[in-house]
């Protein structure tokens, strides 16, 4: 299944190679539409979009992951719901999700966290089909 059309045809118009089209619809498939606006702020920042290969698309999981953490973290604190990182959809084959290490705290994130909440440590994991018998309801 392809990118919608909309999406397919800018990226032919701004000359996006097919190579980086094909590791941006791997992310897009992962992690939904966020992926093409952080494309998009990657892309706004480089001379000519026709040069982006698919080592430019690395540092996307990272960002989308922590625009959704940013965005949610203060939900979860009181232990309130938030939507998912991704759009459900129906992929035979393919992982929905992320997993990322969480790595160091930065100082602009330390400050998300509350005063007696502890550092996290270890890796983030979020996936779609990934236990209960692989439903596609499941979480």
């Amino acid at each position: 299944m392809p990118f919608p059309d909309h999406i397919a045809r800018v990226f032919d118009a701004f000359g996006i190679a097919a190579d980086t089209k094909d590791v941006l619809y791997d992310l897009y498939i992962m992690m939904g539409d966020e992926v093409l606006e952080v494309f998009g702020d990657i892309a706004e920042n480089i001379d000519s979009p026709d040069t982006l290969r698919p080592e430019d698309c690395a540092p996307i999981r990272a960002r989308v992951v922590e625009r959704y953490l940013r965005r949610n973290h203060q939900r979860w604190a009181p232990g309130l719901p938030s939507p998912s990182l991704y759009h459900p959809r129906a992929f035979e084959g393919r992982v929905s999700g992320a997993a990322i290490p969480l790595g160091d705290v930065q100082p602009e994130t330390a400050g998300l966290l509350e005063d007696d909440q502890p550092v996290p440590d270890g890796i983030l994991v979020q996936g779609r089909n990934a236990h209960f018998g692989g439903r596609q309801e499941t979480i």
